[in-house]
């Protein structure tokens, strides 16, 4: 899923597309990074603490969520606010122009991606590997019929479109599935 729109842009829309599209997404999926190294960290924490009785694990997956909100959403409203303003002084305003619009859509999803983030380790850590992989397969199999035709209706728009659905619905049932599943307290 990580390049099937870049495919599908190239294939119905021609190479140069791609580059409006993938610019944007390349620098502010670099944003990931931040929740990433949040999430990477708390890890061994859930996985060691979801074993122990009376574990305070619940607690320090809400800390983590809330964290990553009140980190990425400003971060995210800023760039989807100025997105034309940033993208003008960095690849000029014809570029600008074409992008804008894109960026500011690719944010509004990195900040549910990251909202994401979490409850996946989390997941993860309690051993929900198989869960997860078949979320993902059942995104794979629903999001690619709307990536191509959001891409033929709308172009790189359509692209940006389907991926921030993607991360909505990703991100939604991620959450929901930590909360059913993850055994927080052992006792």
């Amino acid at each position: 899923m990580a390049v099937a729109d870049r495919f599908f842009i190239s294939h119905f829309n021609g190479s140069a597309s791609v580059a409006y599209y993938s610019v944007p997404f390349d620098f502010i999926f670099r944003l990931l990074v931040l929740p990433a190294s949040i999430t990477t960290t708390l890890f061994p924490v859930f996985s060691k603490g979801l074993n122990q009785p009376g574990n305070e694990v619940k607690s320090k997956y809400i800390k983590c969520q809330l964290f990553i909100f009140c980190v990425m959403l400003p971060i995210c409203l800023i760039m989807a606010i100025f997105s034309h303003f940033g993208l003008t002084l960095w690849m000029g305003s014809e570029f600008a122009d074409q992008s804008y619009q894109v960026a500011s859509l690719i944010v509004i999803g990195i900040f549910f991606n990251s909202l994401g983030q979490a409850p996946l380790t989390l997941l993860q850590a309690d051993g929900r590997v198989k869960l997860t992989a078949i979320l993902h397969l059942l995104e794979f199999l629903i999001y690619t019929p709307i990536l191509i035709w959001l891409i033929l209706n709308y172009g790189i728009m359509g692209a940006a479109s389907a991926w921030l659905i993607r991360v909505l619905i990703d991100s939604a049932f991620l959450n929901i599935a930590a909360l059913k599943y993850v055994r927080f307290s052992h006792e």
